[in-house]
């Protein structure tokens, strides 16, 4: 095989080496990635810590509404059992009585209110289990797919690394050692020829320069750009 070929198959594997760790690279961050059945979780958790608050303060609401009961009991039974005749003590008993009236029947509809909020909360508790759930089975069907895809990466990149190895076993260590500094200057060291243009820097080469890339056993480059000419 041609040096020039042999470079150039060297550097196609190396490209294809570098696109397969990255797409690796890739891989393994989706794996580690749980943001999705974190935000569910997390969903979850607060729809279950709101319901817990909207629990205790139904208890506190209960036990308010009981203390008022208790007060209207003892403040009714003082103004029914004719022991006060005093006119503003009457007063005063009845607007009390009236004033516990009132803050009974707000915190009964405070009540009602919270057993909504609780109903409600339940509802969204369901639906952001059954979501944890679904998102729990797809991301466990995600990760096979994504585990299965770093298996087949993984013996692509162990048998094209063999296929580097081999060619560069074959090439010269002179012409290893252009093509490794042109790696370094120029990024890809080979250059295709199609209809007489370097495809490394987009110029025409002089006949001379086509006639020897298509001829010469050694490795020809280009003058504009000095980098390997392979002519496919």
């Amino acid at each position: 095989m041609a040096p020039a070929r042999q470079l150039y198959e060297l550097q196609r594997l190396e490209v294809d080496n570098d696109e397969a760790r990255n797409t690796m690279l890739v891989l393994e961050s989706e794996l580690a990635d749980t943001q999705l059945i974190d935000q569910a979780s997390h969903s979850l958790e607060n729809a279950k810590k709101t319901l817990s608050d909207i629990y205790l303060r139904q208890k506190r609401t209960e036990l308010e509404i009981g203390e008022c009961e208790e007060r209207l009991r003892v403040t009714e039974g003082r103004l029914y059992a004719g022991q006060t005749t005093n006119p503003r003590e009457l007063l005063g008993l009845e607007n009390e009585i009236q004033s516990l009236r009132t803050k009974k029947q707000q915190a009964e509809d405070h009540f009602l209110d919270l057993m909504v909020q609780a109903e409600q909360t339940e509802t969204d508790i369901a639906g952001a289990n059954t979501n944890l759930v679904v998102i729990e089975r797809q991301q466990v069907e995600k990760r096979d797919e994504l585990l299965s895809k770093r298996e087949q990466l993984t013996k692509q990149l162990v048998s094209q690394e063999h296929q580097q190895q081999t060619i560069r076993s074959t090439i010269p260590p002179t012409e290893l050692a252009i093509y490794e500094g042109l790696k370094t200057s120029k990024g890809n060291p080979i250059a295709q020829v199609e209809h007489g243009i370097c495809r490394g820097c987009g110029l025409t080469l002089s006949s001379h320069e086509l006639q020897r890339a298509r001829t010469a056993a050694d490795i020809v480059r280009c003058g504009s750009c000095s980098r390997i000419l392979y002519i496919v």
